[in-house]
């Protein structure tokens, strides 16, 4: 399952008033935490209105029913208010489930580990202007980037990240023997190396093409 299908949810109308404030109340506290300052509206506007539902609430467990409508309609507003701070951490989180659950909402989905990342493959390399190439990497499944690492002689190294299956590697040396590798990342951690694949910056053929592609 991608990660992308899950995201928080609000799902809090069926709760009894009691079970609301203890859920609302959690959430309020795990949003109160540094990672979450971005989170709208802030915990500290839905708290003190958390309050005084449990006021009213426990007037209401006394039999004083005057407060059962003013009760509902601010469970209401808090519950709209709550639901603002579900969107805005789907918003933050960028798909990073830890992130999301932290928080207290409920996922949409039931959370699905991702396996290992596969071993890296790169497709072919393409020179550009500038001491710089383009690197084409085989697309694998469940990765979240892919680490590219360049090495030379004199134990020159180079490291760069990419995002999706194309990555620019620049300010490399020209006209001397370079090698590239791949490998996948994911939450699971770091896959196998790929085979290191030779070429020389802005000398020709404009593109190596990796024909094993292994």
């Amino acid at each position: 399952m991608s990660n992308h299908s899950i995201k928080c949810t609000c799902a809090l109308n069926r709760l009894s008033v009691n079970d609301f404030i203890s859920v609302v109340s959690l959430i309020q506290s795990n949003l109160s935490a540094d990672q979450y300052n971005m989170v709208v509206p802030s915990p500290l506007v839905v708290l003190p209105m958390l309050d005084q539902l449990a006021t009213m609430q426990a007037q209401c467990n006394l039999k004083n029913y005057q407060h059962v409508g003013s009760r509902n309609a601010l469970r209401a507003a808090i519950y709209n208010l709550v639901k603002g701070q579900c969107c805005s951490v789907n918003g933050l989180a960028q798909d990073d489930l830890n992130y999301m659950e932290s928080t207290g909402f409920k996922l949409s989905k039931e959370r699905t580990a991702a396996p290992a990342p596969e071993k890296g493959c790169i497709v072919s390399i393409t020179n550009l202007d500038n001491n710089s190439v383009s690197v084409k990497v085989k697309y694998l499944p469940h990765t979240k980037c892919y680490e590219l690492k360049v090495s030379g002689q004199n134990n020159y190294s180079k490291a760069v990240i990419g995002l999706t299956t194309k990555t620019l590697v620049e300010r490399l040396p020209a006209g001397v023997p370079l090698s590239i590798k791949v490998r996948a990342v994911n939450s699971k951690g770091k896959g196998l190396w790929s085979a290191p694949i030779d070429f020389v910056v802005n000398i020709r053929p404009d593109t190596i093409l990796n024909s094993s592609q292994n």
